[in-house]
């Protein structure tokens, strides 16, 4: 699923990166709600959680008209570069019948990466 955010344009970061984040939010939460007892389990977190996590990893829509507001901002320049860098990645990966060698597809796919990862790499 997260490959298909990234193939959409809307990633914050890397797949890989996405991912771990994901997980670690996931397993966090879970270990959360089984150390309580289950009568005192409060599902919401799960839920905030969740939420956070997608509000954390995507980007709004490009355009108002996309049901979503417009990105402005430092932050916007930054996603500027990531998410169409996150979006190659995912098509790169895909196929796989890019007309690259191996070298240029490893140098190229380092590149991608550094900048999809780069949006907040000073936060």
């Amino acid at each position: 699923m997260i490959t298909r955010v990234a193939a959409a344009g809307r990633l914050r970061m890397s797949v890989e990166r996405a991912t771990e984040v994901m997980h670690s939010t996931g397993v966090g939460t879970i270990l959360n709600l089984i150390g309580h007892p289950e009568q005192e389990r409060d599902l919401r977190n799960a839920r905030e959680a969740r939420e956070m996590v997608i509000n954390t990893l995507t980007l709004p829509s490009a355009t108002p008209d996309e049901g979503g507001p417009a990105a402005t901002g430092p932050a916007a320049t930054g996603a500027a570069v990531a998410s169409p860098a996150t979006a190659l990645l995912a098509a790169l990966g895909e196929d796989g019948t890019a007309p690259l060698s191996t070298g240029e597809r490893t140098l190229l796919l380092e590149w991608l990466n550094r900048l999809a990862d780069g949006a907040d790499a000073d936060a």
